[in-house]
């Protein structure tokens, strides 16, 4: 699990963007304290820059490489928080943002790509994180929306991410910045235009609710914006967002959503296992970094065939937990669980939404284990 932001636009007070983005940063650690990185285009000189580094963003946005956006005035800008999973944060080239060799296309991913070992060997990478891999398809496809399509067609049915994606055209200096993510994954959005001048993108609700209360710790004419009025809007899933980063214009490019599973017909008395889940309250809590985080649980429920072909309902102790980015083990195929403090390697991941308000607004994807 990783944490994203993004935001678009030239800011009305430089100022007071640059302070908010900095606790947007910061409370998105939550998701990924590995290591932080960012990529931001000035909307002046058309310049590029960004950085990255093994720190937590609490630390990261200490550093005079972050701070110097405060004298910019940007039109896109990206940033990541990493949760490592494939490939060590000392190794810098495994973290995020990951930069096409030209430096004017830049990608950070939140999520996993399970076909990952299979897909690897058709590309050239500089480290072993998945995420690289999905830049290497756009730069291939030498087309944005083509590549974010191939990313679909290759994973769609068996990865979880949410991308952003910024290019900057090297002769003009016309930049476009993207958001797609798939039902596995989320992604907020708000148009701060009336407030700050800019679209803002980000991973939870709750990062955005708290980084506007530290701002306003910092600033307290932030309170006068009164941002937490601004409607939090679910980018839908298997939709690519494309936003100009010059008219603020947003064209929406809808994806077919592939199947997620292919389903063999029933043979006569076949009997077979149903995965079915219920969602408990907000039942833990987690103290970290000063902060209470409240952590939603999920249930899983099994009704497993009997030898005498009556269904009996089966309970899982254990939980999934959203943070671990783990579903529950099934005691029928080997799986492993997390058990709210540590997990081991299983023989199939198991996936799950990550809390209600994740799923596409259409509900056309079911909650249910994928193999």
């Amino acid at each position: 699990m990783c944490g994203i932001i993004g935001s678009v636009g030239q800011a009305v007070d430089n100022k007071k963007s640059f302070i908010f983005l900095t606790h947007l940063l910061r409370e998105t650690q939550r998701r990924g304290p590995h290591s932080t990185g960012h990529f931001v285009v000035d909307g002046i000189t058309n310049e590029v820059f960004h950085f990255k580094s093994p720190l937590p963003a609490k630390v990261y946005s200490g550093l005079m490489e972050w701070k110097c956006i405060s004298k910019l005035n940007q039109k896109a800008l990206i940033g990541h928080a990493r949760f490592k999973t494939k490939g060590g944060e000392y190794n810098n080239s495994n973290n995020h943002p990951h930069i096409s060799n030209a430096g004017n296309l830049a990608l950070v991913h939140n999520g996993t790509i399970y076909k990952f070992d299979k897909h690897k060997k058709d590309y050239t990478l500089d480290g072993e994180s998945d995420s690289e891999m999905l830049l290497k398809i756009i730069v291939e496809k030498r087309n944005i929306i083509e590549g974010i399509k191939e990313i679909y067609n290759l994973f769609g049915d068996s990865g979880d991410f949410a991308c952003e994606v910024v290019y900057r055209n090297p002769d003009n200096g016309h930049t476009r910045f993207f958001f797609f993510r798939d039902p596995g994954r989320p992604g907020r959005f708000v148009d701060a235009r009336k407030k700050l001048g800019q679209y803002f993108f980000f991973s939870e609700n709750s990062i955005w609710k708290d980084a506007i209360k530290r701002a306003i710790e910092e600033d307290p004419e932030i309170k006068d914006l009164n941002l937490d009025d601004l409607p939090v809007d679910i980018i839908p899933s298997f939709e690519i967002w494309e936003v100009d980063a010059q008219t603020m214009e947003i064209i929406k490019h809808k994806i077919d959503s592939p199947v997620r599973r292919e389903v063999k017909p029933k043979k006569e008395n076949q009997k077979t296992t149903k995965v079915t889940t219920t969602t408990s309250s907000w039942v833990k809590e987690k103290k970290g970094n000063g902060v209470t985080i409240h952590v939603p649980k999920y249930k899983t429920t099994y009704v497993a065939p009997t030898k005498t072909g009556n269904r009996t309902p089966l309970t899982d102790s254990k939980f999934y937990d959203r943070r671990s980015g783990r579903g529950n083990g099934d005691p029928y195929s080997g799986r492993q669980s997390w058990d709210g403090n540590n997990y081991s390697n299983s023989k199939q991941q198991g996936r799950f939404f990550h809390n209600e308000d994740d799923r596409d607004p259409q509900k056309t994807h079911k909650n249910v284990f994928f193999d």
